[in-house]
């Protein structure tokens, strides 16, 4: 009886095809990783970074580092950055790849002058902190497919941004402008091999 039931089940795993591995569906092509290069943005003059695709490319996150150099505002300034945002939706016009998204990066400086918590001397509830910023912004990101071994696509992007300080002093101040609080910056993102 036991050699009956052992010769059953060993012809039953012989004809059964062997079980495929478990994908995971947000990583099926792996990490989808990118470096970036930024003009402007409150992030310093220029910044540099890296970051990733999460979620089937719903949801990206880079941390970045940026200089502010003294000849551009008197004073020397280190900005270290992590810039998470939502990726409203995808398109293609021809050849391009095309993708409005919205975040909020978190920002740290560094530099003559700058501090967490506002000096004594300075009047309390009007002055605060200039370190630590959150920066809301909208974005606009084109990229091109690449037949490359180290670079599956080259983005360009432009965002519209501005600081939790500024429209903090814009809604104190209802003569201030929103447009005079808005800034601008441009990007460029190389997506590495493997990733979209």
């Amino acid at each position: 009886m036991i050699k009956t039931l052992l010769a059953i089940s060993m012809g039953f795993m012989s004809v059964q095809e062997p079980a495929e591995p478990i994908k995971d569906p947000g990583n099926q092509e792996g990490k989808k990783v990118y470096l970036k290069a930024q003009y402007a943005g409150n992030a310093g003059l220029a910044s540099i970074g890296f970051g990733s695709f999460f979620l089937n490319e719903k949801l990206m996150a880079d941390i970045s580092y940026g200089y502010l150099p003294g000849f551009a505002n008197d004073v020397r300034v280190h900005t270290f950055s992590f810039k998470p945002a939502y990726n409203i939706s995808e398109f293609t016009i021809k050849h391009f790849n095309i993708s409005p998204y919205a975040g909020i990066a978190a920002t740290w400086s560094a530099g003559h002058n700058i501090y967490l918590l506002a000096p004594d001397h300075y009047p309390r509830d009007y002055y605060y902190g200039n370190a630590f910023h959150f920066n809301p912004f909208v974005g606009l990101r084109s990229g091109i497919d690449l037949e490359s071994r180290r670079l599956s696509r080259l983005s360009l992007y432009a965002e519209l941004g501005t600081a939790d300080y500024e429209l903090l002093y814009a809604f104190r101040n209802r003569e201030i402008k929103f447009r005079e609080i808005l800034n601008l910056c441009f990007g460029v993102m190389f997506h590495l091999n493997g990733d979209r």
